[in-house]
């Protein structure tokens, strides 16, 4: 995908110059998620396209959350997958909240932690540094799971702060 970004910078085509390249260049059955996103700090506008991955989090200045959207397939799924790009404004007082899937699927008794519990521990971190967020939120998916996240976790937060 980096590589790909150096000639192409929308990010629902170059999810699918991806796919297209799993299959052209594997052998094998790949599967990708993948989450592209572009934000411009100086307009707070963003771009991003979802392959198959949680939708990121978008948290308004009220502190109302909602999922960006749905996502596209993964890549390596279906040879002839589009990818849509979606964009919106990220305004300043807004969180972004991205995150892998060994986050949502932390396991307690059978049950995942889940969208739901993501969005929880995000509302009861909301006023805290981005840094504490991504750590308190992980935290809540290892308590919430009795210690152990068996997949593994990335996290990604950014606060849209007021032009100076």
């Amino acid at each position: 995908a980096e590589a790909l970004s150096q000639h192409e910078h929308d990010p629902g085509t170059l999810l699918g110059d991806l796919n297209r390249s799993l299959f052209e260049h594997t052998d094998e059955v790949s599967i990708v998620t993948a989450v592209l996103m572009i934000i411009d700090p100086a307009s707070h506008e963003m771009e991003w396209a979802i392959a198959g991955h949680p939708p990121p989090l978008l948290v308004d200045a009220e502190n109302r959350i909602s999922a960006l959207d749905d996502p596209d397939p993964p890549c390596g799924a279906f040879v002839d997958s589009r990818y849509r790009t979606r964009s919106a404004r990220l305004d300043p007082g807004s969180v972004l909240f991205a995150y892998t899937d060994g986050l949502s699927e932390a396991r307690r008794d059978g049950r995942e932690f889940g969208e739901a519990g993501v969005r929880a521990a995000v509302t009861e971190a909301i006023d805290t540094p981005v840094g504490t967020m991504a750590r308190s939120v992980h935290a809540a998916a290892r308590v919430w799971s009795g210690g152990r996240v068996e997949d593994d976790v990335a996290i990604a937060v950014v606060k849209a702060t007021a032009d100076d």
